[in-house]
């Protein structure tokens, strides 16, 4: 009696020690492929907030703006085309900053 609870025991004990190592595997490829789909995600996601600020960046204000004094509209063009560009900077050193530009 006491032969067949020893068995029972070492038999279910084996078959929990197969399904845990199971599972573990199961639980590091999920791991592994969650860190890869990060990844992927933020390098996206980078890549699509450099091509917006580009695309802020590239617009051209169209006619004269109402502005009367030439100097003036010219000073608020570059200074808009400056902007953008120091917004673009900064995001990227942000992303390099974080790790998470790829």
């Amino acid at each position: 009696m006491i032969n067949l609870l020893i068995a029972d025991l070492d038999r279910d004990m084996t078959e929990a020690r197969a399904e845990e190592k199971d599972v573990q595997g199961d639980y590091e490829r999920m791991m592994a492929d969650s860190a890869e789909k990060r990844t992927a995600d933020s390098k996206s996601l980078s890549e699509k907030q450099a091509a917006k600020a580009d695309h802020s960046c590239s617009r051209r204000p169209r006619g004269r703006q109402g502005i009367g004094f030439q100097g003036i509209g010219r000073y608020r063009q570059v200074h808009r085309f400056l902007a953008c560009r120091v917004r673009l900077v900064d995001q990227v050193f942000r992303c390099a900053q974080a790790g998470s530009c790829g």
